[in-house]
């Protein structure tokens, strides 16, 4: 694994403070887009669930291109929510995010693609409660799905 050019935020994912736990999710999913390493999607992300599969594709992409995401921090401005929270959380979320530069980690001058910018919108996005106490991402769709394209990390 390449080494990590920063290190990891720290994770705030216990609780019910949806934007917190929401805003810490995406910014380690971001970090680990950053510095690339398999091994630590089910800290963001529960294993066999679609979100854990997609951005460990998209991690080990990055590893075979011997590159990283420029990472833009996606901005929610809606978080709704049943309470209280158990094992399994459904939230509705408005979220919007700039594009991301995919830059060559041999010369981080070198744009070599890009993940495309997600326009304001709305989603659905499941957490599932791990027997750590802590929140992790397992889906995010975009309501209605034919809206945005699919949609890795917001």
């Amino acid at each position: 694994m390449p080494k990590p050019r920063t290190a990891p935020p720290a994770l705030a994912t216990t609780g019910t403070a949806w934007p917190k736990v929401l805003t810490s999710l995406s910014a380690y999913g971001q970090w680990l887009l950053a510095n690339p390493n398999p091994a630590l999607v089910g800290n963001v992300a529960t294993p066999g669930c679609p979100v854990a599969q997609l951005l460990a594709q998209q991690v080990q992409s990055l590893i075979t291109e011997n590159a990283y995401v420029t990472p833009a921090p996606p901005v929610f401005s809606v978080v709704t929510a049943p309470t209280p929270a158990y094992g399994h959380e459904v939230l509705m979320v408005t979220a919007a995010r700039p594009a991301e530069p995919v830059v060559s980690s041999a010369n981080s001058k070198v744009t070599i693609g890009a993940y495309d910018a997600v326009p304001s919108a709305l989603f659905e996005v499941t957490l599932d409660k791990g027997a750590d106490g802590k929140w992790r991402y397992c889906t995010i769709e975009n309501q209605p799905e034919e809206t945005v394209a699919a949609v890795p990390l917001i």
